[in-house]
C-alpha cells in the first residue's frame, strides 16, 4: 500500500520535475512504476501508467523530451517521451545492462555506461532457458539482487538518439564507468582500475578524460585511491569528483570532494578540512539507496553535494576558490536525491521517520511540497514520532 518516490529530474528552466513512483503489486508479488511530471504551479501529470518498471528520468538539455530506462519483456533499454505528453518510444534495442547514462548537449545522442550481453551457445543453446553452467573466471562473480555476473566488463558507449546506434567508445578488460560530459560537448571523464588484476588492487582506480570518439584518452594525474562521480564545471576548466586516499587501507574512511585543472595542476582536496561523511549513508526500509553526486552552479564557484551527519541526509556547499563549506539545506530529514538547476531552484526527494517520502521543490529560499503520496494511508494510521537522543 506504500508508494515510493524513487528518482526524480529537474528541467533545465526549473520549471518541471520529472519523477518515478513505485508500488508492489501483492498478487504479482512484483514492484512496478510510472512515470509523473509534476509543475512548479503544483500540477501533476500521469505520463505513464500501467504495470510498467521505470527508473532513472533525464531531461535533454533543451527541456523537450525525458528519457528514461525501462524494463520491457525482460530487457532494459532507453526510452524516452515528448515532455508535453504522447506516446513512449524505444531509443535503444538491445540486450545488456544500462547503468549512468546523460544527454550530449546538442541533444542529438546518449552517452551511457552500458555492459553487453553476449550468449555463448555451448553455455545457453536455448537463450529462453538458463545456461547449462557458468564459467566463473575471477574471484568476484556473484552479487546479492544480481544473482551471476556477466564476463563483459561496462563500458562507455554513444548513441545516435534518432537511429538508436550504438557506438563503443572505451574498450579493454577491466571495464569503466561513471561516464561526466562537458558543457560544450566535446570531451567525457569517467573512472577506470587500469590494474593489472584489478580484484587484487580494487581501490585503484583513475579519472580519465576523452573525446567523444574515445580517440585522444588521457589519465589525470591524480593521487592513488578510489574515485567516482566525476562532473565537469561549466566553464570546461576541471573536473571535480568524489575520492579518498591511502588505497591499501580497508578501514571505513570518509571521501572528499576534490577538484583538478584541466590544463594542468595537481589535484586539490576541497573539503579535507571539516570531516565531513560525503554523501548519503542512510540505511532505511525503504529501499532509497543512497547516493553520490555533485552539482556545479553556473558560475563554476560553487559545487552543492550531499552529507550524511546525526542520522540524516543534507545538502551542502563548498566554496571552490575559498575551500569554504557551507550546510544549506536539510535538517532532521533524509533528503535522499535532489536535483540543482545551477542557479537558485532544487527538486528535492526527502523522507522522514514517519513519512516515506515525497517530492518539494525549493526555490529562493522558499520550500513547497509537490506530492503526498501516502496521505491517504498515513491518515488511517497512528504514526509515532521518534524521539532524538544521543
Amino acid at each position: 500500500k506504500i508508494k515510493y518516490l524513487r528518482t526524480s529530474a529537474l528541467a533545465p528552466n526549473g520549471k518541471m520535475i520529472a519523477f518515478t513512483v513505485e508500488w508492489m503489486d501483492k498478487k504479482d508479488n512484483k514492484y512496478y512504476s510510472n512515470l509523473y511530471v509534476a509543475g512548479s504551479n503544483g500540477k501533476i501529470r500521469h505520463f505513464i501508467r500501467g504495470k510498467k518498471n521505470l527508473f532513472m528520468p533525464k531531461w535533454s538539455p533543451d527541456g523537450r523530451t525525458i528519457a528514461f530506462l525501462m524494463t520491457e519483456k525482460e530487457k532494459t533499454n532507453i526510452w524516452a517521451i515528448p515532455a508535453d505528453g504522447g506516446e513512449a518510444y524505444p531509443i535503444t534495442d538491445t540486450e545488456g545492462s544500462f547503468g549512468k547514462f546523460l544527454w550530449t548537449p546538442d541533444v542529438k545522442g546518449l552517452i551511457c555506461e552500458f555492459t553487453e550481453k553476449k550468449i555463448d551457445p555451448d553455455q545457453q543453446p536455448d537463450k529462453d532457458k538458463p545456461p547449462l553452467y557458468y564459467r566463473i573466471t575471477k574471484p568476484v562473480y556473484k552479487l546479492d539482487n544480481a544473482g551471476m555476473l556477466p564476463l563483459e566488463r561496462p563500458h562507455i558507449w554513444k548513441i545516435n538518439v534518432r537511429s538508436g546506434k550504438m557506438k563503443q567508445i572505451t574498450f579493454g578488460p577491466n571495464g569503466d564507468g561513471d561516464p561526466a560530459i562537458s558543457r560544450d560537448g566535446r570531451k567525457i571523464a569517467y573512472i577506470s582500475n587500469r590494474q593489472k588484476d584489478p580484484y587484487e588492487k580494487p581501490m585503484y582506480s583513475d579519472l580519465f578524460v576523452s573525446d567523444l570518439e574515445g580517440r585522444k584518452e588521457t589519465r589525470l594525474s591524480t593521487p592513488a585511491g578510489p574515485k567516482g562521480r566525476p562532473a565537469f564545471s561549466p566553464d570546461g576548466q576541471s573536473v571535480a569528483y568524489i575520492a579518498c586516499e591511502n588505497p591499501e587501507d580497508f578501514s571505513i574512511r570518509y571521501d572528499n570532494i576534490w577538484s583538478i585543472p584541466l590544463g594542468g595542476g595537481k589535484a586539490v582536496n576541497l573539503t579535507d578540512r571539516y570531516g565531513l561523511c560525503v554523501g548519503d549513508s542512510v540505511i532505511d526500509d525503504l529501499g532509497a539507496h543512497g547516493d553520490v553526486f555533485l552539482m556545479y552552479d553556473r558560475k563554476s564557484a560553487n559545487i552543492y553535494f550531499p552529507v550524511t551527519e546525526r542520522g540524516a541526509a543534507v545538502i551542502y556547499r563548498v566554496e571552490i576558490a575559498a575551500r569554504k563549506v557551507t550546510r544549506i539545506m536539510g535538517d532532521k530529514e533524509r533528503i535522499f536525491t535532489f536535483d540543482f538547476d545551477g542557479n537558485d531552484t532544487f527538486a528535492l526527494a526527502i523522507s522522514t521517520p514517519a513519512n516515506p517520502g515525497d517530492l518539494f521543490l525549493a526555490a529562493g529560499g522558499k520550500r513547497m511540497r509537490i506530492t503526498d503520496l501516502n496521505r491517504d494511508l498515513l491518515s488511517r494510521r497512528r504514526v509515532a514520532q521518534p524521539e532524538e537522543f544521543w
